[in-house]
């Protein structure tokens, strides 16, 4: 047998020929095998131990430091996460139901945009205002995508996060430049 062509004897079936001197270029790895975890739940082979199905995405929504919304689009929010729920300074209890016109900054344009943008390709991406039930406002890297249910149903998935602090520094950087510019254009030594 061609040693280049040999597999190391505890790996896979599947595995990649040896590593030699002479051996071929490597070839795309074998797919991969549905593997089970040893409660016997079956596990995603990307991420070995990971759940697959509806666990995985719970451990997700309810994990992740952005926030997520599960919405009616033009409607009501369906589910929010934990994250979501602290942005916006409510609980999920209060927050479901709520409509869109209650969470966002409607003297933001950008809105607008932003949903004309989703109507016509299904999916946006912006910094938006948001409104918290006090009246503060922040700013949010928003996206958001339109889908169908198995029902046909359809919803968005929105996801955000507060990024005030990074939009302030780049409106403070951009008043910087334009500063030095004016020095530049009113000062005849530079």
């Amino acid at each position: 047998m061609d040693q280049s062509m040999a597999t190391r004897p505890d790996s896979p079936p599947h595995a990649a020929p040896a590593a030699g001197p002479d051996a071929p270029a490597a070839t795309a790895p074998a797919p991969a095998v549905a593997r089970a975890a040893p409660d016997g739940r079956p596990t995603n082979p990307s991420f070995p131990g990971a759940p697959d199905g509806a666990e995985a995405y719970r451990a997700i929504f309810e994990h992740s430091m952005d926030a997520i919304l599960l919405t009616v689009p033009d409607g009501p929010v369906l589910a929010a996460n934990p994250a979501a729920c602290e942005l916006l300074q409510l609980d999920e209890h209060t927050l479901v139901d709520r409509s869109r016109a209650e969470l966002i900054d409607q003297t933001d344009a950008g809105w607008e945009q932003a949903l004309a943008e989703r109507a016509r390709s299904g999916r946006t991406r912006a910094e938006l205002r948001l409104r918290r039930p006090d009246g503060s406002v922040f700013v949010a890297d928003v996206s958001s995508v339109v889908f169908q249910t198995d029902a046909g149903e359809p919803r968005a998935c929105v996801i955000f996060r507060d990024v005030t602090t990074q939009a302030e520094l780049i409106g403070q950087q951009n008043q910087l430049v334009r500063d030095r510019y004016e020095l530049s254009v009113a000062d005849e030594l530079t």
